[in-house]
């Protein structure tokens, strides 16, 4: 009896500790990583807030298919190495900058870049609520898929 309640002690102190090891913000970095370049929303809502996730999904409705099919939207794709300059967390938001070390994009590598981090439902995820709501309203205002966006598409081939 005295085994088993030994085992089950050591058992709960692991899971506390890799549980409280991926408790960091800059930890998402590998998930996303992981999900490359994935559009599809179960897998962004594990990395991005849900407020962010709304926007990115209005957007999607209205940018062209071939816009978002660009290349190199996500800043960790497999071939990128990052190092974590800073880590300020407030509360239940937080501040990660992060240096690329290496990066399949020429113009990343060196490159340090500030990402804004929020806690929802007990988990760290990206917050770029405020900048997809920025392009949604740039988007919208250059009228959508059939506005200035067809002419766009057509200076961007």
């Amino acid at each position: 009896m005295k085994r088993i309640c030994i085992v089950a002690l050591v058992a709960m102190v692991a899971l506390v500790a890799v549980s409280c090891a991926k408790k960091k913000p800059s930890d998402i970095f590998t998930t996303l990583q992981k999900l490359g370049d994935t559009k599809e929303i179960a897998d962004l809502k594990q990395v991005y807030t849900a407020e962010t996730v709304k926007a990115m999904e209005e957007l999607m409705k209205i940018v062209p298919k071939d816009l978002q099919d660009s290349k190199g939207q996500n800043k960790f794709p497999k071939e990128a190495k990052w190092d974590v300059v800073s880590e300020k967390i407030d509360g239940d938001t937080a501040e990660v900058k992060v240096k690329f070390s290496d990066h399949p994009m020429a113009n990343m590598k060196g490159q340090e870049v500030t990402f804004k981090m929020k806690k929802e439902d007990g988990a760290w995820k990206i917050d770029l609520e405020k900048e997809m709501k920025a392009a949604l309203a740039l988007f919208q205002g250059l009228g959508g898929k059939d506005g200035l966006l067809k002419d766009l598409k057509k200076f961007i081939k």
